[in-house]
Protein backbone atom coordinates (compact mmCIF):
# COMPACT_ATOMS: atom_id res chain seq x y z
CA UNK A 1 0.00 0.00 0.00
CA UNK A 2 1.29 3.25 -1.04
CA UNK A 3 0.79 6.89 1.18
CA UNK A 4 -1.75 8.18 -1.00
CA UNK A 5 -3.83 4.61 -0.78
CA UNK A 6 -2.81 5.01 3.15
CA UNK A 7 -4.05 8.62 3.48
CA UNK A 8 -7.13 7.92 1.58
CA UNK A 9 -7.39 4.88 3.63
CA UNK A 10 -7.20 6.82 7.12
CA UNK A 11 -10.00 9.58 6.01
CA UNK A 12 -12.27 7.15 5.13
CA UNK A 13 -11.45 5.49 8.83
CA UNK A 14 -11.04 8.33 11.31
CA UNK A 15 -12.91 11.45 8.97
CA UNK A 16 -11.75 14.68 8.18
CA UNK A 17 -10.13 17.61 10.03
CA UNK A 18 -8.76 20.36 9.67
CA UNK A 19 -5.19 18.90 10.95
CA UNK A 20 -2.27 17.98 8.36
CA UNK A 21 -1.62 14.67 7.93
CA UNK A 22 1.98 13.39 7.79
CA UNK A 23 3.62 10.02 7.08
CA UNK A 24 6.29 7.77 8.38
CA UNK A 25 8.45 4.72 7.66
CA UNK A 26 10.56 2.42 9.52
CA UNK A 27 12.45 -0.25 8.12
CA UNK A 28 12.86 -4.11 9.27
CA UNK A 29 16.48 -5.06 9.87
CA UNK A 30 18.22 -7.58 9.27
CA UNK A 31 21.73 -9.08 11.80
CA UNK A 32 24.52 -9.59 9.22
CA UNK A 33 26.52 -11.57 12.17
CA UNK A 34 26.49 -11.07 15.89
CA UNK A 35 23.71 -12.99 17.11
CA UNK A 36 23.13 -13.19 21.10
CA UNK A 37 25.75 -10.70 21.79
CA UNK A 38 23.54 -7.31 22.07
CA UNK A 39 22.62 -8.33 25.91
CA UNK A 40 25.95 -9.52 26.55
CA UNK A 41 27.35 -6.00 26.19
CA UNK A 42 28.94 -7.03 22.74
CA UNK A 43 28.96 -5.77 18.96
CA UNK A 44 26.43 -6.37 16.42
CA UNK A 45 26.23 -5.38 12.63
CA UNK A 46 22.66 -4.76 11.80
CA UNK A 47 21.26 -3.07 8.74
CA UNK A 48 17.82 -1.88 7.28
CA UNK A 49 15.64 -3.31 4.38
CA UNK A 50 13.03 -1.95 2.67
CA UNK A 51 10.70 -4.09 4.08
CA UNK A 52 9.03 -2.11 6.78
CA UNK A 53 5.95 -0.19 8.45
CA UNK A 54 4.63 3.04 7.26
CA UNK A 55 1.89 4.84 9.07
CA UNK A 56 -0.23 7.99 8.54
CA UNK A 57 -0.62 10.20 11.82
CA UNK A 58 -2.66 13.27 12.58
CA UNK A 59 -2.88 14.71 15.95
CA UNK A 60 -6.16 15.78 17.87
CA UNK A 61 -7.08 18.87 20.47
CA UNK A 62 -7.44 16.17 22.55
CA UNK A 63 -6.15 13.52 24.57
CA UNK A 64 -8.00 10.90 22.82
CA UNK A 65 -6.02 8.38 20.98
CA UNK A 66 -6.53 5.89 18.28
CA UNK A 67 -4.84 3.37 16.75
CA UNK A 68 -5.46 1.04 13.78
CA UNK A 69 -3.61 -1.27 11.38
CA UNK A 70 -4.54 -3.06 7.80
CA UNK A 71 -2.67 -6.19 8.84
CA UNK A 72 -5.22 -6.68 12.40
CA UNK A 73 -8.61 -6.36 12.20
CA UNK A 74 -8.24 -4.30 15.53
CA UNK A 75 -9.13 -0.49 16.80
CA UNK A 76 -7.56 0.56 20.05
CA UNK A 77 -8.62 3.39 21.47
CA UNK A 78 -8.02 5.25 24.90
CA UNK A 79 -7.80 8.35 26.62
CA UNK A 80 -3.94 9.49 27.39
CA UNK A 81 -3.21 8.32 30.64
CA UNK A 82 -5.91 5.65 30.73
CA UNK A 83 -4.19 2.69 28.98
CA UNK A 84 -5.84 -1.10 29.20
CA UNK A 85 -3.01 -3.62 28.24
CA UNK A 86 -4.44 -6.23 25.85
CA UNK A 87 -3.96 -10.00 26.12
CA UNK A 88 -1.59 -12.03 25.59
CA UNK A 89 0.63 -10.75 22.26
CA UNK A 90 -1.72 -8.27 20.68
CA UNK A 91 0.44 -6.15 17.81
CA UNK A 92 -1.11 -2.91 19.56
CA UNK A 93 0.69 -3.65 23.20
CA UNK A 94 4.22 -2.37 21.37
CA UNK A 95 1.98 0.66 20.62
CA UNK A 96 0.90 1.22 23.67
CA UNK A 97 4.23 0.56 25.63
CA UNK A 98 5.44 3.96 23.63
CA UNK A 99 2.62 5.40 24.92
CA UNK A 100 3.55 4.36 28.30
CA UNK A 101 7.29 5.38 27.99
CA UNK A 102 6.67 8.75 26.80
CA UNK A 103 4.03 9.54 29.51
CA UNK A 104 6.49 8.01 32.16
CA UNK A 105 9.48 10.22 30.80
CA UNK A 106 7.39 13.65 30.07
CA UNK A 107 4.27 13.24 31.89
CA UNK A 108 0.69 13.53 30.22
CA UNK A 109 0.34 17.14 29.70
CA UNK A 110 3.72 17.32 26.96
CA UNK A 111 1.40 15.25 24.76
CA UNK A 112 -2.25 15.08 22.79
CA UNK A 113 -4.25 12.87 21.56
CA UNK A 114 -3.33 11.51 18.13
CA UNK A 115 -4.68 9.15 15.17
CA UNK A 116 -2.31 6.62 13.71
CA UNK A 117 -2.78 4.04 10.89
CA UNK A 118 -0.16 1.59 10.72
CA UNK A 119 0.56 -0.69 7.41
CA UNK A 120 3.69 -3.02 7.41
CA UNK A 121 4.80 -5.52 4.82
CA UNK A 122 7.84 -7.23 7.76
CA UNK A 123 7.02 -10.88 7.82
CA UNK A 124 5.27 -11.37 11.46
CA UNK A 125 7.16 -13.52 13.48
CA UNK A 126 9.77 -14.25 10.97
CA UNK A 127 12.92 -12.11 12.87
CA UNK A 128 13.15 -9.24 11.01
CA UNK A 129 12.11 -6.74 13.82
CA UNK A 130 8.58 -6.16 12.79
CA UNK A 131 7.92 -5.61 16.11
CA UNK A 132 10.81 -2.86 16.56
CA UNK A 133 9.99 -1.60 13.73
CA UNK A 134 6.33 -0.63 15.32
CA UNK A 135 8.05 0.33 18.54
CA UNK A 136 10.54 2.63 16.83
CA UNK A 137 7.91 4.07 14.21
CA UNK A 138 5.32 4.92 17.18
CA UNK A 139 7.78 6.68 19.05
CA UNK A 140 9.38 8.34 15.99
CA UNK A 141 5.60 10.04 15.04
CA UNK A 142 5.36 10.92 19.05
CA UNK A 143 8.68 12.52 19.20
CA UNK A 144 7.56 14.47 15.61
CA UNK A 145 4.27 15.12 16.54
CA UNK A 146 4.49 16.65 20.07
CA UNK A 147 7.94 18.08 19.53
CA UNK A 148 9.79 15.79 22.67
CA UNK A 149 13.47 16.29 21.37
CA UNK A 150 14.20 12.17 21.53
CA UNK A 151 17.79 11.50 19.77
CA UNK A 152 17.32 8.56 17.63
CA UNK A 153 19.53 6.45 20.05
CA UNK A 154 17.37 7.73 22.93
CA UNK A 155 14.06 6.80 20.84
CA UNK A 156 15.75 3.26 20.07
CA UNK A 157 16.06 3.01 24.26
CA UNK A 158 12.56 3.80 24.92
CA UNK A 159 11.41 1.52 22.33
CA UNK A 160 13.63 -1.23 24.16
CA UNK A 161 12.37 -0.03 27.46
CA UNK A 162 8.43 -0.53 26.00
CA UNK A 163 9.68 -3.77 25.21
CA UNK A 164 10.90 -5.11 28.01
CA UNK A 165 8.89 -3.52 30.83
CA UNK A 166 5.49 -3.23 29.32
CA UNK A 167 5.17 -5.88 26.55
CA UNK A 168 7.07 -8.54 29.05
CA UNK A 169 10.19 -9.40 26.06
CA UNK A 170 13.58 -9.40 27.87
CA UNK A 171 15.19 -7.97 24.35
CA UNK A 172 18.79 -6.14 23.47
CA UNK A 173 19.04 -3.06 22.08
CA UNK A 174 19.58 -4.22 18.14
CA UNK A 175 16.57 -3.79 16.88
CA UNK A 176 15.46 -0.91 18.03
CA UNK A 177 18.82 0.81 17.27
CA UNK A 178 19.38 -0.27 13.89
CA UNK A 179 15.78 0.31 13.02
CA UNK A 180 15.84 3.76 14.11
CA UNK A 181 20.04 4.45 13.03
CA UNK A 182 20.05 2.25 9.81
CA UNK A 183 21.69 4.34 7.22
CA UNK A 184 21.10 3.48 3.05
CA UNK A 185 23.78 0.87 1.86
CA UNK A 186 25.82 1.10 5.36
CA UNK A 187 25.38 -1.53 8.00
CA UNK A 188 25.89 -0.50 11.84
CA UNK A 189 28.88 -1.87 13.86
CA UNK A 190 27.08 -1.26 17.39
CA UNK A 191 29.09 -1.26 20.73
CA UNK A 192 25.64 -2.24 22.68
CA UNK A 193 27.55 -1.73 25.69
CA UNK A 194 28.31 1.86 24.86
CA UNK A 195 25.68 2.85 22.55
CA UNK A 196 28.61 3.80 20.08
CA UNK A 197 28.51 3.30 16.31
CA UNK A 198 29.97 2.96 13.19
CA UNK A 199 28.11 2.80 10.40
CA UNK A 200 30.29 0.79 7.72
CA UNK A 201 29.64 0.60 3.57
CA UNK A 202 28.39 -2.96 2.43
CA UNK A 203 29.79 -2.98 -0.90
CA UNK A 204 28.79 -6.06 -1.93
CA UNK A 205 29.91 -6.10 -5.96
CA UNK A 206 27.76 -8.86 -7.80
CA UNK A 207 26.42 -10.60 -4.51
CA UNK A 208 23.16 -9.36 -2.80
CA UNK A 209 21.42 -10.04 0.38
CA UNK A 210 19.04 -13.31 0.31
CA UNK A 211 16.64 -13.95 3.09
CA UNK A 212 14.89 -17.53 3.64
CA UNK A 213 11.96 -17.49 5.73
CA UNK A 214 11.71 -20.99 7.44
CA UNK A 215 7.86 -19.88 7.51
CA UNK A 216 8.98 -21.61 11.32
CA UNK A 217 7.15 -18.50 13.33
CA UNK A 218 9.45 -17.35 16.16
CA UNK A 219 8.04 -16.12 19.30
CA UNK A 220 10.67 -15.22 21.51
CA UNK A 221 8.54 -14.58 24.75
CA UNK A 222 7.51 -18.37 25.27
CA UNK A 223 10.44 -19.33 23.69
CA UNK A 224 13.81 -19.62 25.67
CA UNK A 225 15.02 -17.11 24.73
CA UNK A 226 14.99 -15.39 28.48
CA UNK A 227 16.43 -18.96 29.45
CA UNK A 228 20.07 -17.99 27.49
CA UNK A 229 19.74 -14.24 28.96
CA UNK A 230 19.51 -16.11 32.13
CA UNK A 231 22.56 -18.82 31.73
CA UNK A 232 24.55 -16.03 30.45
CA UNK A 233 24.22 -14.42 33.66
CA UNK A 234 25.04 -17.28 35.54
CA UNK A 235 28.33 -17.01 33.42
CA UNK A 236 29.27 -13.83 34.60
CA UNK A 237 28.37 -14.17 38.22
CA UNK A 238 30.64 -17.48 38.32
CA UNK A 239 33.46 -15.77 36.22
CA UNK A 240 33.33 -12.58 38.83
CA UNK A 241 34.87 -14.52 41.35
CA UNK A 242 38.34 -14.28 39.91
CA UNK A 243 37.89 -10.95 37.01
CA UNK A 244 35.94 -8.01 37.55
CA UNK A 245 33.35 -7.78 34.49
CA UNK A 246 29.83 -6.80 34.33
CA UNK A 247 29.14 -8.33 30.57
CA UNK A 248 30.43 -11.56 28.94
CA UNK A 249 31.47 -9.83 26.14
CA UNK A 250 34.21 -7.58 27.91
CA UNK A 251 36.62 -10.60 27.37
CA UNK A 252 38.09 -12.49 25.01
CA UNK A 253 38.35 -15.62 23.69
CA UNK A 254 41.85 -15.56 25.41
CA UNK A 255 40.92 -14.51 28.55
CA UNK A 256 37.39 -16.29 28.97
CA UNK A 257 39.66 -19.63 28.09
CA UNK A 258 41.97 -18.95 31.46
CA UNK A 259 39.03 -18.20 33.48
CA UNK A 260 36.55 -21.28 32.33
CA UNK A 261 37.32 -23.73 35.25
CA UNK A 262 34.90 -21.42 37.19
CA UNK A 263 31.91 -22.70 34.94
CA UNK A 264 31.11 -26.23 36.24
CA UNK A 265 27.81 -26.17 34.16
CA UNK A 266 28.76 -27.55 30.49
CA UNK A 267 25.73 -25.88 29.17
CA UNK A 268 26.56 -22.06 30.59
CA UNK A 269 29.71 -22.96 29.79
CA UNK A 270 28.67 -23.31 26.00
CA UNK A 271 26.45 -20.37 26.06
CA UNK A 272 29.51 -18.12 27.34
CA UNK A 273 31.44 -19.84 25.09
CA UNK A 274 29.15 -18.85 22.02
CA UNK A 275 28.52 -15.19 23.29
CA UNK A 276 32.38 -14.67 23.38
CA UNK A 277 34.04 -16.01 20.49
CA UNK A 278 30.51 -14.24 18.07
CA UNK A 279 31.55 -11.48 19.55
CA UNK A 280 35.05 -11.59 18.06
CA UNK A 281 33.98 -12.76 14.63
CA UNK A 282 31.94 -9.43 14.51
CA UNK A 283 34.99 -7.02 15.05
CA UNK A 284 36.78 -9.19 12.71
CA UNK A 285 33.77 -9.34 10.06
CA UNK A 286 34.01 -5.42 10.25
CA UNK A 287 37.91 -5.80 9.85
CA UNK A 288 37.24 -7.69 6.77
CA UNK A 289 35.11 -6.00 5.12
CA UNK A 290 36.48 -2.34 5.36
CA UNK A 291 39.33 -4.57 3.34
CA UNK A 292 36.83 -5.22 0.42
CA UNK A 293 37.61 -9.16 1.51
CA UNK A 294 33.73 -10.49 1.07
CA UNK A 295 34.59 -13.75 1.17
CA UNK A 296 36.10 -13.57 4.65
CA UNK A 297 33.22 -11.94 5.65
CA UNK A 298 30.73 -14.71 4.58
CA UNK A 299 33.30 -17.84 6.25
CA UNK A 300 32.32 -16.07 9.29
CA UNK A 301 29.20 -15.52 8.45
CA UNK A 302 29.04 -19.60 8.78
CA UNK A 303 30.93 -19.86 11.82
CA UNK A 304 28.62 -17.63 13.83
CA UNK A 305 25.68 -20.49 12.50
CA UNK A 306 27.50 -22.90 13.44
CA UNK A 307 27.88 -21.67 17.20
CA UNK A 308 24.36 -20.88 16.94
CA UNK A 309 23.46 -24.25 16.78
CA UNK A 310 26.30 -26.14 19.17
CA UNK A 311 26.80 -23.63 21.51
CA UNK A 312 24.05 -21.53 21.92
CA UNK A 313 21.31 -23.71 20.60
CA UNK A 314 19.26 -21.52 18.82
CA UNK A 315 18.55 -22.53 15.50
CA UNK A 316 16.82 -25.91 15.37
CA UNK A 317 16.15 -28.05 12.75
CA UNK A 318 14.10 -25.64 10.43
CA UNK A 319 16.75 -22.83 10.52
CA UNK A 320 19.62 -25.54 9.87
CA UNK A 321 17.20 -27.16 6.96
CA UNK A 322 17.24 -23.92 5.65
CA UNK A 323 20.97 -22.95 5.64
CA UNK A 324 21.62 -26.54 4.93
CA UNK A 325 18.92 -26.22 1.68
CA UNK A 326 21.21 -22.95 0.24
CA UNK A 327 24.62 -24.59 1.00
CA UNK A 328 23.47 -27.26 -1.43
CA UNK A 329 22.31 -25.20 -4.03
CA UNK A 330 25.31 -23.57 -4.26
CA UNK A 331 27.15 -27.08 -4.30
CA UNK A 332 25.05 -28.20 -7.08
CA UNK A 333 24.82 -24.78 -9.04
CA UNK A 334 29.03 -24.77 -8.76
CA UNK A 335 30.06 -26.91 -10.98
CA UNK A 336 33.09 -25.63 -12.89
CA UNK A 337 34.43 -24.20 -9.46
CA UNK A 338 34.95 -21.03 -10.99
CA UNK A 339 32.48 -18.45 -8.75
CA UNK A 340 31.30 -18.50 -5.24
CA UNK A 341 27.58 -19.14 -5.86
CA UNK A 342 27.08 -18.17 -1.28
CA UNK A 343 29.55 -17.03 0.16
CA UNK A 344 28.38 -17.00 3.44
CA UNK A 345 24.77 -17.78 4.92
CA UNK A 346 23.72 -17.94 8.53
CA UNK A 347 20.70 -17.50 10.96
CA UNK A 348 19.25 -14.22 12.06
CA UNK A 349 17.32 -12.48 14.40
CA UNK A 350 16.74 -14.60 18.12
CA UNK A 351 16.55 -17.82 16.54
CA UNK A 352 14.09 -20.76 17.03
CA UNK A 353 12.47 -20.17 13.78
CA UNK A 354 12.26 -17.21 11.40
CA UNK A 355 15.00 -15.98 8.77
CA UNK A 356 18.27 -17.01 7.49
CA UNK A 357 20.25 -14.46 5.72
CA UNK A 358 22.91 -15.05 2.88
CA UNK A 359 25.67 -13.24 0.25
CA UNK A 360 24.34 -14.73 -2.90
CA UNK A 361 26.07 -14.50 -6.53
CA UNK A 362 23.12 -12.26 -7.67
CA UNK A 363 23.23 -13.66 -11.31
CA UNK A 364 22.51 -17.29 -9.45
CA UNK A 365 19.98 -16.01 -7.46
CA UNK A 366 16.94 -17.11 -8.70
CA UNK A 367 17.99 -20.89 -9.32
CA UNK A 368 19.29 -20.58 -5.58
CA UNK A 369 15.89 -20.11 -4.60
CA UNK A 370 14.07 -22.47 -6.55
CA UNK A 371 16.71 -25.38 -5.77
CA UNK A 372 16.77 -24.29 -1.93
CA UNK A 373 12.81 -24.09 -1.99
CA UNK A 374 12.74 -27.63 -2.75
CA UNK A 375 15.53 -29.16 -0.90
CA UNK A 376 13.62 -27.10 2.11
CA UNK A 377 10.41 -28.26 1.78
CA UNK A 378 11.34 -31.97 1.43
CA UNK A 379 13.73 -31.54 4.33
CA UNK A 380 10.68 -29.77 7.13
CA UNK A 381 7.80 -30.05 4.58
CA UNK A 382 7.00 -26.38 5.19
CA UNK A 383 6.85 -23.93 1.87
CA UNK A 384 9.13 -21.01 2.57
CA UNK A 385 9.77 -17.77 1.32
CA UNK A 386 12.41 -15.81 0.27
CA UNK A 387 13.62 -12.47 0.14
CA UNK A 388 16.08 -10.40 -2.16
CA UNK A 389 16.65 -7.00 -0.06
CA UNK A 390 18.57 -3.94 -0.50
CA UNK A 391 19.98 -1.99 2.53
CA UNK A 392 18.01 0.99 3.60
CA UNK A 393 17.40 3.89 5.56
CA UNK A 394 16.48 3.91 9.60
CA UNK A 395 13.17 6.09 10.84
CA UNK A 396 12.00 8.80 8.69
CA UNK A 397 9.00 11.11 7.78
CA UNK A 398 8.24 11.06 4.32
CA UNK A 399 5.71 13.96 4.60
Amino acid sequence: MNYNELKDLFLSTFGQSTETLHCYNTPGRVNLIGEHTDYNGGYVFPCGIEASTKAVARRRSDSHVTLKSTNFPETISFELGNMKKGDKHEWYNYCLGCFWVVTEQFGVEKIGGIEILYSGTIPIGAGLSSSASLEVLTLFILNETFKLGMTRPEIAVGGQKAENQYVGMNCGIMDQFAVANARKNEALKLDCATLQFESIPVDLGKYKLLIGNTNKPHNLIVSKYNDRRSECEQAVTLLQKEIKINNLCELSMEQFNKHSHLIQDPVVLKRAKHAISENERVLEACRQLKAGNLAEFGRLMDASHESLKTDYEVTGHELDSMVDAIRHAAHTLSKDGKEDIVLGCRMTGGGFGGCTVGIVLESAIQSVIDLAGEEYKRLTNLTPEFYVVSISEGASCVE
